[in-house]
């Protein structure tokens, strides 16, 4: 427990980055601007491997190494993740004399995180976004289960040492208690969350029903091949759905011998504004199951509501049950009829019943005040 007044107590957020990851730096940046909009003493900073630095979150690894030239060489051979992860430790573990509790992005199988975590004395408030041994064994490459092995061994032994666990869902938390048989594990939740002023598109809607899918990349989870097995079995020929983002070469495949698919890449927002004015409605992650899990926070959902695009997946979300905006579907005709349900419903009126459970300064001043309860008892 705490011995400062609850009120008084100095929160870090941060987080390392090591791979090319917009989703997890927006993220961060939403929530700088929140906690600045709301006047709360929470610094939140995006530590980044060097080759990916940018914007004003950023801690430079120069800044923060203070090593010999030797040292530096050394460090300059390491891979860069692990190379990341080390110094971003080290940095760390200067910062936190400056904080009353660090909040952190769960990092996985991290020795260095459990080295931190074993000796310093500011509590530490790990946040998992995932069920992490799930998407570890989705994994691919020769390393996948060696990575399974270490996160049980390391990744256990830092919950073990985490003052709070906290899950962007109720369900998350829990898969995390229930893989180090805790239950009086202290848990809470902070879904994601955005800042959404003047996020509202025009609307351009049209006869035919078109879905909006959007994400970084089209990993496992995100189901795009669920969409394309729906549409294959079922053929709409008036459907259209609109892709954006990276999409692996077997499902580009898939979707362009469709005519239903148009495939963009990655776009600017402005472009991708253009793109949701025609939309009926955008999608959520369509197999997430396929991580075990069977609710969701995704951010893409949040930024969709929050531009009047209502929202089907195949998964809960946060959302209060009879939130009529967001709707858990299990196959293409239901998608469909959900669509054209709310066809005329207009942005406006999305955008504003969404927004007392998708602004990121409220989610903040909440998980803010529990943090408080829990910390400063």
């Amino acid at each position: 427990m705490l011995s400062k007044g609850g009120l008084h107590l100095r929160f870090l957020h941060c987080t390392p980055i090591v791979s090319d990851s917009p989703s997890i730096v927006r993220q961060m940046q939403l929530e700088m601007q929140a906690a600045t909009d709301m006047g709360l003493d929470w610094q939140v900073k995006v530590f980044l491997a060097k080759e990916l630095s940018r914007g004003s979150t950023v801690e430079q690894l120069e800044d923060v190494t203070r090593t010999n030239r030797f040292a530096k060489f050394l460090l300059s051979r390491v891979d860069r993740r692990i190379r990341t992860y080390l110094l971003f430790v080290r940095w760390l573990r200067l910062e936190a004399q400056d904080f009353d509790a660090i909040v952190l992005r769960y990092i996985p199988h991290s020795p260095f995180l459990w080295l931190f975590m074993k000796r310093t004395h500011v509590p530490v408030v790990l946040v998992h976004h995932t069920n992490t041994l799930k998407q570890i064994e989705l994994g691919t490459n020769r390393t996948s289960k060696l990575r399974r092995v270490l996160e049980v061994w390391i990744g256990n032994a830092c919950i073990r040492e985490s003052a709070i666990t906290v899950g962007v869902t109720d369900e998350v938390a829990q898969l995390v208690t229930t893989r180090i048989h805790r239950s009086d594990l202290r848990t809470l939740t902070y879904p994601n969350g955005i800042i959404a002023k003047n996020e509202r598109v025009g609307d351009s809607r049209d006869e035919s029903p078109t879905l909006l899918f959007i994400a970084a990349h089209f990993q496992p989870w995100i189901g795009l091949d669920i969409l394309i097995d729906w549409l294959e079995a079922d053929p709409i020929e008036n459907i259209r759905v609109q892709c954006v983002g990276r999409i692996p070469g077997n499902l580009r495949a898939r979707a362009q011998a469709l005519s239903n698919f148009e495939l963009h890449g990655w776009l600017e927002i402005d472009e991708i504004r253009t793109l949701a004015s025609n939309a009926w409605v955008g999608l959520a992650p369509l197999a997430m199951e396929r991580v075990g899990l069977r609710e969701s926070s995704a951010l893409k959902t949040r930024e969709l509501l929050a531009m009047g695009l209502p929202v089907a997946g195949t998964c809960k979300d946060v959302f209060p049950s009879d939130f009529p905006y967001y709707r858990e579907v299990t196959g293409l005709r239901e998608l469909i009829a959900f669509a054209s349900s709310v066809r005329f419903v207009s942005r406006d009126d999305v955008s504003c019943a969404a927004r007392p459970f998708i602004d990121k300064r409220l989610l903040l001043q909440k998980f803010r005040s529990d943090l408080l309860h829990e910390l400063g008892e």
